[in-house]
């Protein structure tokens, strides 16, 4: 064992037993990971942005091939399944996430047993891992982001995998080149913000494979990484994501011609009015299945048939001069069909950059501010959140944002030289490639830069906003275990660098543990108690007869009150409609901030509940008027 992993030489007997412990460790933390989340998906309030899903996709089920960002389709899919199996309650909603819980805590356990032996230092990669708060709220909301990084983090396992299996052992190398790349596609299935990371990883194991040597021993030429690997991610992306598509193709083409749009509607394959003022028409789910089912299948088919040749291509200098001939024409149509695809998607780019600067609006448009906006998720959660509407942000002093800004810039740099020096060595090793802790250095340290130098350029070229903490959620469990990572594998580390490091790990650990709030999320503050609102507005209304009562005033609790409303069968009140700036005249119960209950007050209406995270007021109306 070199010096980089950190260990004195001992026996294989010593080693096994040290990452033992340091899996049990690293297990026994992410126990307490998956506990929490179970808790907190019982016992927290809907927020905003779960409840939107509910009402707008999966309450209303004729629009679930609506794109939108708050429509991360895989975890839609699933929260749909759960919640016909199950009821709707938060729970169920869930339910996918908690899922997502038990994969990423089984990926965290899995890349320190792999990549990082030594049990100190296995504990505190995986605290880094495991224990950011932002990551821990994306383990138990029911969006799409938790999934994401769960698979991307598999993908990452499953690569070291491959990368690290013995030579002449073709099948099980297969096997884990297939899982990675299906472990990539759900990844972006469960999140299309995740679509920038992955594609960077993918880069970055094209370029280790090229630094590799394109060819092992094993076989003699056979190729490290087969040419089929894309296959598995490309065939989930179709199916996730194709429907949406042909979605879009029919309200267009039914909006441009009337004839069409009648035909369909008398068929009950279209809506007939759209069910928002200047929607495009809505085709029924049915449709828009029977138009992509066909293209997926053809398309999946394909995909495998080119997989097929390739793998029959492999042998082909063992074969008979006319099995040759037929192997190579094999190979041209595959690369044929590669070059296609890549024509397609060089087309798509700038219809992507269009959707990209309509649907990904949130983020930031100056680095600085994404800087310190990713600084108050993960380090200064107490302050108030940029991202809460009526709270102020927090608002640092200049000298505070240029240092975080140059911190973040050079914490980039590093890693990118730390991989770039890591690729190095493993094109100048070749074939005996890299230990595993510097491997998996190299894999983590070369996405993380990747990514931004990616989000970078597309900021730059096509306008594309930075992205917000929680469409960005791996960037603080990757670079710090990049970081780690990179650490740990140096050859020859100072033993002060150790101390250091150490003592930072130690101090991010204790911050985030403190920062742990079991009650709310980061960035939506504002309606934590919406299910205690909810509750305490029942307890006075229901019951009471008569017609339903109206509950109105801000707009953010539109979205969980109508959850609320639905799931508890709560009849006797009427849909907390959203609008903009509510008359209260118009309801009988009233959720508004300071300023508007204190203006209800001089009229007449009482304070029935004060939030105390936020201090939004619910009112009761006492006197007409």
């Amino acid at each position: 064992m070199g010096a980089g992993a950190g260990r004195h030489a001992g026996t294989d007997g010593d080693h096994g037993r040290e990452r033992r412990r340091a899996t049990a460790a690293v297990a026994l933390l992410g126990l307490i990971v998956v506990a929490q989340s179970s808790y907190r998906a019982v016992h927290q309030s809907i927020a905003h942005d779960e409840a939107c899903t509910y009402n707008w996709f999966i309450a209303s089920p004729a629009n679930v091939f609506n794109y939108d960002p708050n429509n991360h389709v895989l975890a839609t899919y699933l929260e749909m399944a759960c919640v016909a199996a199950l009821g709707a309650s938060e729970l169920t909603l869930r339910l996918p996430t908690l899922l997502a819980t038990l994969l990423y805590v089984g990926a965290v356990v899995l890349l320190v047993r792999i990549a990082v032996p030594s049990p100190a230092w296995a504990v505190a990669t995986g605290a880094l891992l495991l224990l950011n708060p932002l990551v821990l709220d994306y383990l138990v909301q029911a969006r799409g982001y938790g999934l994401a990084l769960a698979f991307l983090l598999w993908g990452v396992d499953l690569t070291l995998l491959a990368l690290l299996a013995r030579r002449g052992d073709a099948v099980a190398t297969r096997r884990w080149w297939l899982l990675a790349s299906l472990a990539l596609g759900l990844c972006v299935a469960s999140s299309l913000a995740f679509l920038i990371v992955a594609g960077c990883f993918a880069a970055v194991v094209a370029t280790v494979w090229w630094a590799r040597g394109a060819r092992t021993l094993a076989g003699g030429d056979r190729p490290d990484v087969p040419v089929w690997v894309p296959a598995p991610a490309a065939a989930v992306l179709l199916i996730t994501y194709l429907p949406l598509v042909v979605k879009v193709l029919v309200s267009h083409a039914a909006a441009r011609w009337e004839p069409l749009a009648r035909r369909l509607a008398s068929a009950g394959a279209l809506a007939p009015t759209p069910p928002f003022p200047g929607a495009l028409p809505l085709p029924a789910p049915w449709l828009v299945i029977a138009v992509s089912a066909p293209v997926v299948a053809l398309a999946c088919a394909g995909l495998v048939a080119v997989a097929r040749r390739a793998a029959r291509g492999r042998d082909a200098v063992r074969q008979p001069a006319g099995r040759r001939a037929r192997h190579r024409r094999s190979r041209i149509l595959t690369w044929l069909t590669l070059a296609a695809a890549l024509a397609v998607a060089v087309a798509a780019v700038p219809v992507a950059s269009r959707m990209a600067r309509r649907y990904m609006y949130v983020g930031s448009g100056t680095a600085a501010e994404t800087v310190e906006t990713w600084f108050e998720a993960s380090l200064a959660r107490d302050l108030s959140s940029s991202q809460e509407p009526f709270l102020p942000p927090t608002r640092w002093p200049a000298s505070v944002g240029v240092v975080l800004v140059v911190s973040a810039a050079a914490v980039l740099g590093l890693l990118l030289l730390a991989a770039l020096r890591l690729l190095l060595e493993m094109r100048q090793a070749g074939r005996d490639g890299l230990a595993a802790p510097r491997l998996a250095a190299l894999l983590v340290a070369g996405t993380v830069s990747a990514a931004a130098a990616a989000y970078l350029a597309a900021h730059l070229v096509v306008g594309l906003h930075y992205p917000p903490p929680r469409a960005a959620v791996y960037v603080p469990p990757l670079t710090s275990a990049a970081l780690a990572l990179v650490l740990y594998s140096w050859r020859g580390r100072p033993r002060a660098i150790t101390v250091l490091a150490a003592a930072v790990a130690l101090a991010l650990a204790a911050r985030y543990v403190q920062q742990w709030r079991p009650d709310r999320f980061w960035g939506d503050t504002l309606d934590a108690n919406a299910r205690t609102v909810f509750e305490r507005i029942s307890a006075l209304a229901a019951g009471r007869g008569g017609p339903p009562v109206r509950v109105g005033g801000l707009w953010v609790f539109e979205p969980s009150l109508n959850f609320y409303r639905q799931t508890r069968g709560a009849s006797w009140m009427a849909p907390y409609l959203r609008v903009s700036n509510p008359n209260p005249d118009g309801y009988d119960y009233f959720v508004g901030d300071g300023a508007r209950a204190a203006a209800l007050e001089r009229r007449g209406w009482v304070v029935v509940y004060r939030d105390p995270v936020a201090g939004v007021r619910v009112m009761a109306r006492t006197s007409p008027g």
